[in-house]
């Protein structure tokens, strides 16, 4: 059994983190390889039981989509079946906006 465990708080795209691998071997008779991750190679316990812990470093890709117009206004309370069809609130939110504080507000 291989466990992987990690504790990152605001994931952006392009993001480098550490994954923490823990491997249980319960064959006493061989020792198991593992590579093929930039920087990480190592192998499993050939005792029974044993636990190895080893850490790497592992690139990992999480796209963040962008939110849309819709995404605000709904984000900010206002109800409304048309916001999920809207041509214009389907469109990317601009991040440099302020009008999120605002939306909903009269």
């Amino acid at each position: 059994a291989v466990s992987m465990s990690y504790g990152v708080l605001g994931i952006s795209e392009g993001d480098t983190f550490y994954v923490q691998i823990k491997a249980r071997d319960f064959n006493d008779d061989y020792v198991q390889s593992y590579s093929g991750y930039d920087g990480y190679d190592g192998e499993y316990s050939q005792y029974r039981g044993l636990w190895i812990t080893d850490t790497g470093v592992f690139d990992i890709t999480i796209p963040v989509p962008a939110p849309t117009k819709a995404d605000i206004l709904k984000n900010s309370g206002i109800p409304g079946k048309g916001l999920e069809n809207a041509p214009g609130l389907q469109k990317p939110f601009n991040p440099k906006s302020q009008a999120d504080e605002h939306a909903g507000m009269k």
